[in-house]
């Protein structure tokens, strides 16, 4: 309801069929959602389909696909908030929990998220905003990635740079390779290792894993340029 009343693309996923709305109390929400544009409801169950326990946990996986990150506030320790944690960290998604006093049934599953290093600790909605890159400065969104911050006339080597290393850690060798192509368009691999000083070998693997990720693409002489869309 919030992410409607500021106007933010909203999608509902639902473990029913596109016919049914549970709980029913619901339908109004639903109404509002599929009326604006940007906005919709989406399953992968065909008409007909009554609310299941197991779906509402099958569900999850298409959510946590859906999401840049996921923040968990309350969740007992088992769930399907928890389930839908396991899969965003699979799908390399940031997870966030909100941790809880210790013997609180409700964030049993938030400290053990933390616990274990699943999730990232949230003290403060500022400190969240901040995390996501939506605090200050101009939000950027690296395709198919996560939200950094960058300012207003950053140049795009700052924002390449802030992007990888969001997706990758910091320190990361893909983030060097992946600079020297965007400063040295057209290289081939061997180019790049005599450029890095690294072995061949390693930057072949920085690149296919690049590639893989669509931040750049290589032609029929393995000259290498960052993809259209991080351009």
């Amino acid at each position: 309801r919030t992410a409607l009343e500021c106007g933010l693309p909203t999608i509902g996923v639902m473990a029913t069929g596109i016919d049914s709305i549970y709980p029913w109390q619901h339908g109004p929400l639903a109404a509002d959602i599929v009326s604006r544009p940007g906005c919709a409801l989406i399953t992968d169950y065909p008409m007909g389909t009554a609310p299941v326990a197991l779906n509402f946990l099958r569900r999850n996986r298409i959510i946590a696909g859906l999401i840049s990150a996921l923040v968990v506030v309350e969740s007992k320790s088992r769930g399907g908030s928890l389930m839908t944690a396991k899969y965003a960290v699979g799908y390399s998604r940031d997870v966030y929990a909100v941790p809880g006093r210790l013997g609180d049934v409700r964030s049993a599953g938030c400290n053990s998220l933390i616990g274990c290093n699943m999730a990232r600790i949230v003290t403060s909605p500022e400190q969240l905003v901040a995390d996501l890159g939506l605090s200050s400065g101009r939000p950027y969104r690296a395709p198919g990635g996560s939200w950094v911050r960058t300012q207003e006339g950053d140049p795009p080597t700052v924002v390449l740079r802030a992007a990888l290393t969001r997706r990758f850690g910091p320190g990361s060798p893909l983030i060097d390779t992946a600079l020297a192509i965007q400063a040295n368009p057209g290289l081939t691999v061997d180019d790049l290792a005599a450029l890095l000083g690294s072995p061949y070998r390693s930057v072949m693997a920085d690149v296919g894993v690049l590639a893989a990720n669509g931040i750049v693409t290589t032609d029929l002489l393995r000259r290498c340029s960052l993809s259209p869309a991080w351009a």
